[in-house]
């Protein structure tokens, strides 16, 4: 995790599991950021996972969108 400045985080992640009883590791890639403005917070993130479960060819992605606020 990276902070850009008091208001901007960045952060990115990668993932390996290897599974004993298959041929194919599993890989997660993710990257993030969040973005805070007084009350208001900004958050996403982007993931894809390749060889779900070492399966060769199952493939994912993800993304996700957040905004909350405080009062």
């Amino acid at each position: 995790s990276y902070a850009v400045n008091d208001d901007l985080t960045i952060s990115y992640a990668q993932l390996t599991s290897e599974i004993a009883t298959k041929t194919d590791d599993e890989v997660i890639t993710q990257i993030s950021a969040s973005y805070t403005m007084g009350s208001m917070s900004f958050g996403g993130y982007v993931a894809k996972q390749e060889s779900t479960s070492g399966s060769a060819g199952s493939d994912d992605a993800a993304k996700h969108i957040t905004m909350s606020l405080t009062f």
